[in-house]
């Protein structure tokens, strides 16, 4: 078994048609979002019990809402950068436009 993960994840392997690069793979959660619900009391007692979990980190939910989080969070940091920056030449841009502007006037009026 540990012959067919080697070549799968070798890069020299001409057989290795991976869909994505590895900085794009993400981590499996398997869970149970029924029991979850169950355990932390999100669904009604009418329901039943918990199929297999009996506590909530059992059913990987909370995991998994880790790893989004952590996830987005590193996409939401390079937005705000970046949306700042477009905003700050905005801005300068718009500053730029008004000193022409203001400049196109001083000529009109004074070197006429």
């Amino acid at each position: 078994m540990s012959d067919i993960s080697d070549n799968a994840n070798n890069p020299n392997n001409p057989n290795n048609d991976s869909a994505l690069p590895k900085h794009h793979l993400l981590d499996v959660y398997c869970i149970s979002a029924n029991d979850y619900l169950k355990v932390t009391g999100l669904n009604p007692d009418s329901d039943g019990p918990p199929n297999t979990f009996s506590d909530p980190a059992s059913t990987n939910i909370p995991s998994l809402h880790e790893f989004v989080h952590k996830t987005t969070a590193v996409n939401r940091a390079e937005f705000n950068t970046v949306k700042a920056c477009k905003m700050m030449l905005t801005g300068h841009l718009g500053l730029l436009g008004l000193l022409g502007l203001l400049g196109l006037l001083y000529i009109k009026l004074y070197m006429e």
